[in-house]
């Protein structure tokens, strides 16, 4: 998550495409996703559009240094 003045964290969420996408689809795909399966709470409030490799090292251990500027 990221720093928020009135809330103190708010949730993020990096994602990679597999393929180009444009931004308005991307993002009410996004939103559906999370609304069927997360509390609205936990819903991100930002998304990061990053490549598959940032995502993982090459151990396949998810990497979260860096990610709480998305």
């Amino acid at each position: 998550g990221v720093r928020h003045p009135l809330l103190g964290q708010v949730p993020t969420a990096r994602v990679a495409l597999e393929r180009p996408e444009p931004l308005e689809d991307l993002t009410a795909r996004l939103r559906a996703h999370c609304a069927a399966r997360l509390a609205k709470f936990k819903w991100p409030m930002r998304y990061a559009i990053v490549e598959s490799g940032a995502l993982a090292n090459a151990r396949h251990k998810t990497t979260r240094r860096g990610a709480e500027e998305p």
